[in-house]
């Protein structure tokens, strides 16, 4: 049985759209509404259609896109009547359609044409809804895979064994350091509470750690901010046909960082990735997960590429159209990260449990061998990320008796699925990597700022005390 979609309603006295709300809508997860109070603000009067429009929704964009597009051209419609109702020559016509269109559970979405007014057409050609839309999803998305990065990229240093000292050298205490780069070193101390690396190996692409992430934070907060703002604003007036390419450069100069920190990102979770595949003990499965990999990375360098061409081209929609794209690729990646982590540091531990009969056949050194790896030692919050992984594969079954390669695949598919923005079980991993950074937040001790006092007590003695 399908779940109850929620609601989303706008218009109403103090309401705001905001991205995951059209993330929500676009996605299928929630319907929408007008409320009655933003109905009576549309024109009652017989305004005359001017002419026979389209929705104004580019060709190519994806089914999640274009109904955010529809999304974001709702609620500019209902800001369009935020004046006196007799000056508005916005219809309920045309945003009853909307949400009509919006509510539909239907694959593809078929919009046909509908007859406008002059207000209603001013709308629909300088909303830029279809920039705006985009561009919630890639803020909520991008938003959450902060949030969730952090987690997998310390499950790859429990593999790795790298040396994590550096972490704690990114805050020097004076105030003057990167305060996402901290933020994400401090985060990473939580869930590595325990860690036994430190000190071993210094390894590139965990060191590195804490500068791409911090710096994917920072972007996609100044992201945030603009989306929140341009889902709210009203379309200003003019003469139809003249566009509104002012809000497209400003969208595309907010975005361009994005789409350099989204790709650099990937590229460490790759790197990292490939760290974890020689720790796969199953010669078949590290082939496999390094075959997909590869193949992920590849289209992150091609989607890059077109992206990066369509913003030279100016071609805004369409920048956001790849960005998002890239987006996409780089949360598989994360998600295959997330995988061989896994495998590497738990996998022989959950076959073990699920293996049954089969493992009555096996040699004492096989069940010797079996046995150490369950001892693997793991810091505090890794470790419950891990059992979390853990509980969902159980309760689903994905190790079940039979060809264990098959079983291999189903477990990688189900985690694969756990980190997937839209998966059934997404929620409630990002509340528990939440829960797990949050719980320890009164463990990070702040650090006294480094002070040099020369204090000369008496001029004849000449006597200084330094602390």
């Amino acid at each position: 049985m399908a779940a109850e979609r929620s609601s989303i309603t706008l218009g109403g006295k103090g309401s705001s759209l905001s991205s995951s709300s059209v993330y929500n809508v676009a996605s299928g997860v929630a319907n929408v509404r007008i409320d009655s109070s933003a109905i009576e603000r549309f024109s009652t009067r017989n305004v005359p259609s001017i002419k026979r429009s389209s929705f104004g929704i580019p060709q190519g964009l994806t089914n999640e896109e274009t109904r955010a597009s529809l999304a974001v051209l709702l609620n500019k419609l209902i800001l369009s009547t935020s004046g006196p109702p007799s000056s508005s020559t916005a219809r309920s016509v045309l945003p009853l359609k909307i949400v009509e269109i919006l509510n539909l559970k239907a694959e593809s979405l078929e919009l046909g044409e509908i007859d406008v007014t002059e207000g209603e057409n001013i709308v629909l050609e300088k909303s830029c809804a279809s920039l705006i839309g985009i561009c919630s999803i890639i803020d909520h998305k991008s938003t959450t895979l902060s949030q969730i990065v952090d987690s997998v990229a310390a499950l790859s240093c429990e593999v790795t064994k790298a040396d994590i000292a550096s972490f704690s050298l990114l805050d020097s205490g004076d105030g003057n350091g990167d305060k996402d780069v901290i933020g994400v070193a401090g985060d990473l101390k939580v869930l590595l509470n325990g860690y036994k690396g430190t000190g071993k190996l210094e390894i590139e692409e965990i060191s590195k750690i804490p500068w791409i992430h911090g710096k994917f934070r920072y972007v996609v907060k100044s992201v945030h901010a603009d989306a929140r703002r341009e889902l709210n604003s009203g379309v200003k007036g003019g003469k139809t046909g003249s566009g509104n390419t002012g809000i497209g450069e400003a969208l595309g100069t907010t975005l361009l960082p994005l789409l350099t920190a989204i790709k650099n990102l990937g590229v460490c979770s790759f790197l990292r990735a490939k760290l974890c595949f020689e720790k796969i003990v199953d010669e078949n499965l590290k082939k496999c997960l390094s075959e997909k990999i590869c193949v992920e990375n590849e289209n992150l360098k091609n989607s890059y590429k077109l992206a990066y061409t369509a913003h030279l081209e100016e071609d805004y929609c369409r920048f956001a159209h790849k960005l998002n794209e890239c987006l996409g690729i780089v949360w598989r990646i994360v998600g295959l990260e997330a995988v061989a982590a896994f495998f590497a540091l738990a996998g022989g531990e959950l076959f073990v449990q699920k293996s049954g009969d089969a493992d009555k056949e096996e040699s004492k050194t096989d069940k010797k061998k079996k046995k150490n790896e369950k001892k693997a030692v793991v810091g505090k919050g890794t470790s419950l990320v891990i059992q979390f992984i853990k509980d969902r594969l159980v309760s689903n079954d994905a190790a079940s008796d039979g060809d264990q390669m098959h079983s291999l695949m189903q477990c990688g598919e189900q985690i694969l699925n756990l980190f997937n923005p839209e998966g059934r079980s997404f929620d409630s991993l990002l509340d528990k990597v939440k829960e797990i950074v949050e719980s320890n937040e009164n463990r990070r001790l702040p650090k006294l700022p480094k002070v040099n006092y020369n204090l000369v007590y008496g001029e004849g003695l000449g006597l200084r005390v330094n602390f």
